[in-house]
């Protein structure tokens, strides 16, 4: 929810500023990610943070964020070049100059294919590398990764050609409920037995804070599902090898940081009234917020205004039938600025260039 102080300075945005824009909110952001870290970290003290970079790249969050990074594109790793920390480097479509840059960035390479493993023992060779650490991403019921049976066979393989893997990966995909983040944890403990893996690294999928709480759940379940269902087969296979604990799990916040970091601001240009029911036509739609994000946008009047509310649909300027953004109960009228909120996850990545131009980005 906005508070008055961010209600006033996107005030004076707005009175400088063309509608639509993104406010970007430093402050939300650091908080969120200091919230994050503590919650882990009082869970598994050595487990590293890899902020998720296609979440949002803009470079005013990488350069604020004190995390790791997940990466996917040569993009992504050049926006992150300056920065000497923890990097991994995932993807189902790794070019050479791709894993060259990542090679150079000392990033741990996923290996996502068998493909991609001879591709990269080629490379390995074309640039007279003796060994090299890398990781292998199992499937789970999607495009990414290798089948559990065919770990081993990786395995050997990378193993012959001088490719030590140290790194096992998978993701439960976005917004699992706790059920079905457990069945995901299931799925991982299958392949814990198959190799000493120094790094376990389980993507992320968490929601945002915000819609953890209008879940009544805690991040801190999450966690405590990968300690039950994770933890301590970690622990039983290395006490039966002789060995302390040396397993180090990875997460790949990207929502959870960002989504409720950046707003929205819009405005209203035209009501009217079909079949019984009345729209507000804003000047930002579905090419700024697109359903693929999966966020739940929250609509509220910069200023409320006094009087009877009644439920409008809220509704895009583009010439496309689909345009339809959601509805709020609010006294509105012509000319109101719109708040939308929880648009830092995807929205200004994935935003259009259809009619209209991309938002541009404020700090708030």
């Amino acid at each position: 929810m906005l508070d008055l102080q961010e209600r006033k300075k996107l005030s004076r945005l707005a009175e400088k500023n063309e509608t639509p824009f993104f406010a970007l909110s430093l402050e939300r952001l650091k908080a969120n990610e200091k919230k994050f870290l503590k919650e882990l970290h009082s869970f598994f003290p050595k487990a590293q943070a890899c902020y998720s970079v296609k979440t949002n790249p803009l470079p005013q969050v990488l350069k604020a964020l004190g995390t790791g990074f997940e990466l996917a594109s040569l993009e992504e790793l050049e926006a992150v070049k300056s920065k000497k920390v923890f990097k991994v480097f995932n993807g189902c479509c790794k070019r050479e100059k791709e894993l060259k840059e990542a090679l150079k960035q000392e990033a741990i390479i996923i290996m996502d294919s068998f493909s991609e493993l001879e591709k990269l023992i080629m490379l390995k060779k074309k640039l007279g590398l003796k060994k090299l650490e890398v990781g292998v991403r199992l499937n789970v019921e999607s495009k990414f990764g290798i089948e559990l049976r065919e770990i081993p066979k990786f395995l050997a393989s990378a193993e012959q050609q001088g490719l030590k893997v140290i790194l096992l990966h998978a993701h439960p995909g976005a917004g699992k409920s706790l059920q079905e983040y457990r069945q995901f944890l299931q799925k991982v403990k299958k392949a814990l037995p198959l190799h000493s893996w120094k790094f376990v690294d389980l993507g992320s999928g968490f929601p945002s804070f915000a819609r953890l709480a209008e879940q009544n759940v805690s991040l801190q379940q999450y966690f405590q599902l990968v300690k039950e269902e994770l933890g301590t087969t970690l622990l039983a296979e290395h006490e039966s090898k002789g060995k302390e604990l040396g397993t180090t799990f990875i997460f790949e916040p990207g929502r959870i940081l960002v989504a409720d970091a950046m707003f929205l601001v819009c405005k209203l240009h035209c009501l009217k009234e079909l079949n019984n029911e009345k729209i507000a036509i804003l000047d930002a739609g579905i090419n700024v917020l697109q359903r693929i994000v999966l966020e739940n946008f929250q609509f509220t009047p910069l200023i409320e205004s006094n009087g009877a509310k009644s439920v409008v649909r809220l509704a895009g300027p583009l010439l496309f039938g689909n345009d339809w953004l959601g509805t709020t109960n609010s006294n509105l009228q012509e000319k109101d600025l719109i708040v939308v909120e929880n648009v830092g996850a995807y929205c200004h990545s994935l935003a259009w260039g259809v009619s209209y131009k991309k938002p541009e980005v404020f700090l708030v």
